[in-house]
């Protein structure tokens, strides 16, 4: 066969491999960004892994020194 009767052809496949690929792509994307979202966003409370709250004023009187 000639390459001016095989080339559309090739020119399809890859061009629908290159779009297989790209929203295989966008999943793997969307994906990550749903996986990455702190879970207080997620589920409207503080992570329970947070560290609890310091009361900074008491960190810094002078008794502590």
């Amino acid at each position: 066969m000639k390459w001016c009767t095989i080339l559309p052809y090739v020119i399809a496949e890859v061009r629908s491999q290159k779009s297989e690929v790209r929203s295989q792509t966008l999943a793997l994307l969307d994906a990550k960004r749903e996986w990455g979202k702190p879970r207080q966003s997620l589920m409207g409370e503080t992570p329970k892994t947070a560290l609890p709250s310091q009361d900074r004023n008491g960190a810094l009187s002078a008794s502590n020194y």
